[in-house]
């Protein structure tokens, strides 16, 4: 059920259409002009927001799977508790 947008269909088809309907050197777009474009994007939308196709192109770091996530936040604590801290590491002082 999970989506990964910038924002909804709704909003990108109507930018889109915006900016179709604002182009100047374009000549003035016909109704089915604007309904395909609609259509075009809110399919590219559906395929796209999908989670399994941003982490199948590596665009995140992958999918925890809600089963997984114990598992998976076990090794992480694991991993930073055993790593030694970095030398000569000096705070920040902030006023």
């Amino acid at each position: 059920s999970a989506v990964l947008a910038t924002m909804s269909a709704n909003i990108a088809s109507n930018v889109m259409l915006e900016l179709r309907r604002t182009n100047v050197k374009a000549p003035t777009a016909t109704q089915e002009e604007l309904d395909e474009i609609e259509s075009r994007v809110r399919a590219q939308y559906g395929e796209q927001s999908d989670p399994y196709f941003a982490t199948s192109r590596l665009w995140d770091d992958g999918i925890i799977e809600p089963a997984q996530t114990r598992d998976v936040l076990g090794l992480c604590l694991s991993i930073v508790s055993s790593t030694p801290d970095a030398m000569g590491h000096s705070p920040v002082y902030r006023m």
